[in-house]
């Protein structure tokens, strides 16, 4: 009988520290997520969703302006064309 007893006072004490030990980690997992999440906050981070949709928007606006710069280029390239057609024909009247 006093060996149960032994045994079932170590299993107690086993089992007091395994919950122990998980109250810890969680406690510690806790801790370092409030960490991080702090850290993600000073540092003002975006979600990831935002930023591809922001690139999103990037791109489109950039095509857009390469659009209008070439269509500027080329409505340029055009006045001066008709600019030295009309130079070449006030000098020949």
């Amino acid at each position: 009988m006093g060996k149960e007893k032994i045994l079932d006072d170590i299993a107690r004490m086993a089992g007091g520290a395994i919950s122990i030990t998980g109250g810890m980690a969680r406690n510690i997992r806790e801790d370092i997520k409030t960490h991080v999440d702090d850290i993600v906050t000073r540092l003002e981070l975006v979600p990831r969703e935002d930023f591809d949709r922001l690139e999103l928007v990037l791109n489109e606006t950039r095509k857009l302006v390469d659009e209008q710069q070439k269509r500027i280029t080329d409505l340029e390239t055009q006045l001066n064309k008709d600019a030295k057609k009309a130079s070449k024909s006030g000098k020949k009247s």
